[in-house]
């Protein structure tokens, strides 16, 4: 008898802490976007330039093989010296649908902005040039802010046609990330979003 009253007591507690951590995503207030407009596509700024940057050196110096490492190695490292440039509390990430680094795969939240801006992309329309999640949990409220990205000449170099692809970079790919999901992209695509959470 006492042990299912626990069970019952365990399994209560357990609804009752699901319940209290629920999200939910609202539209932000216009001062609240703006805000996080200019916070986010500051930084989203950054990290794009530097990482580009990055890429485009270790690509000239060492060829595109050396891209891989940066990816890997650099790019992770990068977001977070651009993330303490502010003076808020911020988290960047790179996400996508069809991503190489497991890092890189979206939660909930960056699923939803993927399908809204993905939508978007299908119905050949101009992708708007960020979106604004306002996130609510119990009495914590976070914003994620997301860039799009298309697909530019020199992301066809490791995210192109696998068949035109240079093989030993193949190779490189296959060896690092074997369930890579990151290929077949043509110029312009929608690639994926930049998000930089901010919470307050």
């Amino acid at each position: 008898m006492n042990f299912k009253v626990c069970l019952i007591g365990i399994v209560l507690a357990f609804v009752l802490f699901g319940c209290s951590n629920k999200s939910e995503i609202s539209q932000p207030s216009e001062a609240e976007a703006q805000k996080v407009a200019q916070i986010g596509g500051e930084l989203t700024k950054t990290l794009l330039d530097t990482l580009g940057a990055t890429l485009k050196s270790s690509m000239q110096t060492d060829g595109p093989v050396a891209a891989i490492d940066v990816c890997k190695i650099e790019a992770g490292a990068i977001a977070e010296r651009v993330a303490g440039l502010s003076d808020e509390t911020v988290s960047i990430k790179r996400t996508t649908f069809k991503y190489r680094n497991l890092k890189n795969a979206p939660d909930k939240f960056e699923k939803e902005a993927l399908n809204h801006f993905t939508k978007i992309a299908e119905d050949g329309k101009q992708l708007p040039p960020f979106y604004i999640q306002k996130i609510t949990t119990n009495d914590q409220v976070e914003f994620n802010y997301y860039k799009p990205l298309k697909v530019q000449s020199l992301c066809l170099t490791c995210h192109g046609d696998l068949e035109t692809m240079d093989s030993i970079l193949k190779e490189t790919i296959a060896a690092n990330y074997p369930s890579d999901m990151a290929t077949g992209y043509k110029l312009d695509d929608f690639r994926g979003l930049v998000r930089v959470k901010i919470t307050n």
